[in-house]
């Protein structure tokens, strides 16, 4: 279905929704049917048919334009989420590399002090990933 089919039949469910509201006080003033309001209340309100195939995977009753944007959107999060995880691994390898290597005696740290910093990096690893 195009982009034009849908934008039509979504048209027509805003006629024929607006054709049976009532003329009561409280339903004026009136919405226009082609108004951008009632087409994205149309759009939002419309619920596709799901079949059995929704059961098993999500995005098999979307269209292709739908399906194709969520698997870019999928690809593009997973990979960033990947690359950040892989490289706050790769950092924390380092540190306890470099603590091993001499950073102990450097920095004068004693007992539990670098698993408090490991700690610490960690919530804020965590923290800095929630989205704004």
């Amino acid at each position: 279905m195009t982009t034009t089919e849908t934008i039509l039949k979504h048209e027509e469910v805003i006629t024929s929704a607006s054709a049976e509201k009532s003329n009561s006080p409280a339903d004026f003033p009136p919405e226009k049917p082609d108004s951008p309001d009632a087409l994205a209340a149309a759009i939002i309100e419309a619920q596709p048919k799901q079949t059995w195939r929704s059961h098993i995977w999500d995005t098999l009753d979307k269209s292709p334009e739908e399906r194709r944007f969520l698997f870019k959107f999928d690809a593009i999060v997973l990979t960033f989420a990947s690359l950040g995880f892989f490289i706050k691994i790769l950092d924390q390898y380092n540190i306890n590399t470099a603590f091993i290597s001499g950073m102990q005696k450097d920095l004068n740290l004693v007992g539990n002090e670098l698993n408090y910093m490991s700690s610490v990096y960690t919530a804020g690893y965590t923290l800095g990933m929630i989205p704004r």
